[in-house]
């Protein structure tokens, strides 16, 4: 079950750039059929707008995790989610992921945002530079091998990348973890790096949300 809903991105990604080159808002051709019988969320903003949404994307809504106000507004309970939406959206990253927790004591989730890179239809775009992109949702413990590269990278920590990793979450910064722990920059950079490749994460930022969505550890 896991590994076939890890795939759903991947076989998301091409029924998307069909649907959005076809006709966003055409919600009963072919392509939208298919967006809609995969379970997880899936939705297609342009211009900020949602243009499409498959059935699954409702449980989001009706959780409060995603907003949609009267113009069709996606906006997301969770910051670094939102941050990512508008920063694929303004084409200041091309595409991203983010292990994220979409509303207060709720469960964690993989947030895929890519760009579908075929223009859609002029009605259903207010801006041409905007990009149509294309929003992916699933949970953590359904991601298959990113969860599993995660919660098995977790599990071969020494003591020393668990307490830096701690401190991290923690809200320290490599200067003064060394301090505070009587190592040298370099070495607790070096374990940082070890973090970094054993848990598949891509930045410190990113290392410390999934330090703290898999603690304790």
């Amino acid at each position: 079950m896991g590994q076939q809903r890890s795939h759903e991105g991947r076989q998301a990604f091409p029924a998307a750039n069909a649907l959005c080159a076809a006709d966003a808002v055409n919600q009963d051709c072919l392509y939208a059929r298919l967006l809609q019988a995969f379970r997880a969320p899936i939705l297609i903003v342009v211009d900020g707008r949602v243009q499409f949404k498959n059935r699954a994307a409702n449980r989001l809504i009706n959780a409060g995790v995603l907003t949609l106000d009267a113009a069709g507004v996606a906006r997301f309970a969770d910051p670094c989610a939102e941050a990512l939406l508008e920063e694929v959206r303004s084409k200041k990253r091309h595409s991203g992921t983010e292990i994220v927790r979409m509303r207060t004591n709720g469960p964690a989730m993989i947030l895929q945002v890519m760009p579908i890179g075929r223009a859609a239809p002029a009605r259903a775009r207010r801006a041409r530079a905007d990009i149509p992109v294309l929003v992916f949702v699933m949970l953590l413990s359904e991601a298959g091998a990113i969860r599993k590269r995660a919660v098995d990278g977790i599990a071969t920590l020494s003591k020393a990348e668990k307490e830096v990793l701690g401190a991290l979450v923690g809200g320290e910064s490599v200067r003064t973890i060394a301090e505070g722990s009587a190592r040298s920059v370099a070495t607790v950079r070096w374990h940082v790096k070890r973090l970094l490749t054993k848990t598949g994460a891509r930045s410190i930022g990113d290392l410390t949300r999934i330090g703290s969505l898999l603690a304790p550890y």
